[in-house]
This record gives C-alpha cells, structure tokens and sequence, in this order.
C-alpha cells in the first residue's frame, strides 16, 4: 500500500508526484502484471502468428477475439490500480470476473471512442482536441460505469478547463515509449516466429505502466475537480446570503 494514499483525493498533484505513486503501484503489483502477460499478451502472439496467412473470413473475428484480449487486460490494470488507492479488498478472481462482465461495453465504447476521433482526425484540429477530451474513457468506464455517450461526456468534463495540462501530460510521458519503438522497429524487420513473441513480452510493461499512470491522474483530477466545485457552490450560496 503506497503512503499518505488520500493525497490523491485532496490536492491535484505534480507530475513527479504522479509518477512517484504509478511506479510504487507497477512494483508493488508486478505479480498481477506477469499474471496478465501470460492472460492476454502470450495468446495474443501465438494467435497473430498462426493466423497470420489465413484469409479476411478468419482474421476479422481472431482480430476482434485479440482486441476483447487487450481491452480486458486494461480493465484489470485499471481495477487493480483503483484497489490500490482505494484500499480495496477485492480478491484476484473477483477482479477477473467483474472485469469480463464489463468487457462488452468497454469493447462497444472504445470502438464509438476510436471512430469518432478517427472521423474527426480527417479534420486534423478537432481530432487532436478530442482526442484529450476523450483521453479518460476507459477509466470512465470501468470506475464509473457509464456507457458510450455518457463516457464520452464525463471525461470530457474531467478534461475541461485542464485540456492544456493533459495534453503535455502526454508529451511529458513520450519517452517512455522510446523502448517500445526501438523493439518496435526490430519486429518489423523480421519475420520470426518467436521475434513477435519476444516483442510482445518486453513491450508490454510500458502500456502496462501507462494505464496505471493515467488511472490515477483520472482519480487525481477527478477528486480536485469535485472540490472546485464544491468551493464553487459555496461561494454561490455565500453570495446569495449576503455574507
């Protein structure tokens, strides 16, 4: 458990600070991380690889059967950095079952999610707009329980006023994924069977990490948005009483 948690619900904290409390909750749960390598990661490679050559009629459903792999691989990363937050007790199996149940409408969201921003992205500006606002679904989903449009909307909300600030959030994080490229650029000069393996197993703590980092800059900017509103409402009701 990571200390003075409650931090994270009381004042919106600096990038240092968020990176400080993602990295702590990434060691602490490194278990769980290696329990979804061999989930969703080894499958994922070993199919790709089979598949490889078969025609349109089977790829579209493995591809579809792949993506439901990463999607839940992402809910578990997001429940399981909430319950260390949270202080949360729920068990391993009580995760992986809560995650599968919210996998067809984390699914069904992502997919409105990405047509959207790939449609807006032909007009370039909006799509890199929307593109932050939108930067919070997935936690939207798994730690709120909305759906489609009412996902869209909350994080949008979230994201509103601090657009700026999310958005360097995410540069600031880019050279993190320079690994990635770099194994990246390896796999895609190579053909072996066991290469794509390797990739996707060295490749998969970065997202990991990512996933984890963003679910608390959501619960951070969530919590500090509340409280601004809060103060907000009582500066109004103070106003109105003449104090």
């Amino acid at each position: 458990m990571i200390q003075s948690k409650d931090i994270i619900f009381e004042i919106e904290l600096a990038p240092r600070e968020i990176f400080s409390y993602s990295w702590h909750i990434f060691i602490e749960k490194r278990g769980w991380i290696f329990s979804l390598l061999l989930l969703t990661i080894l499958p994922s490679a070993l199919v790709t690889r089979l598949l490889r050559d078969t025609g349109w009629y089977v790829q579209i459903p493995s591809n579809l059967f792949l993506l439901s792999l990463t999607l839940l691989g992402d809910i578990i990363l997001i429940s399981i950095a909430w319950n260390a937050i949270s202080a949360g007790d729920n068990s391993n199996s009580s995760i992986i079952i809560s995650s599968l149940r919210m996998l067809p409408f984390f699914l069904i969201t992502r997919l409105i999610q990405g047509f959207l921003t790939g449609f807006m992205f032909l007009l370039i500006i909006p799509g890199v707009i929307y593109l932050i606002y939108w930067f919070f679904v997935p936690q939207v989903v798994v730690l709120k329980g909305l759906r489609f449009g009412q996902a869209l909307a909350y994080s949008k909300t979230i994201v509103s006023g601090r657009w700026r600030k999310v958005f360097i959030y995410s540069l600031l994080f880019v050279p993190l994924a320079l690994p990635g490229i770099v194994l990246n650029w390896l796999h895609f000069f190579t053909s072996h069977p066991f290469i794509a393996i390797i990739y996707e197993v060295a490749i998969f703590p970065i997202p990991a990490f990512y996933t984890i980092l963003f679910t608390l800059l959501f619960l951070n900017m969530e919590a500090t948005t509340l409280v601004e509103e809060l103060e907000e409402s009582k500066g109004i009701l103070m106003r109105l009483r003449g104090e």
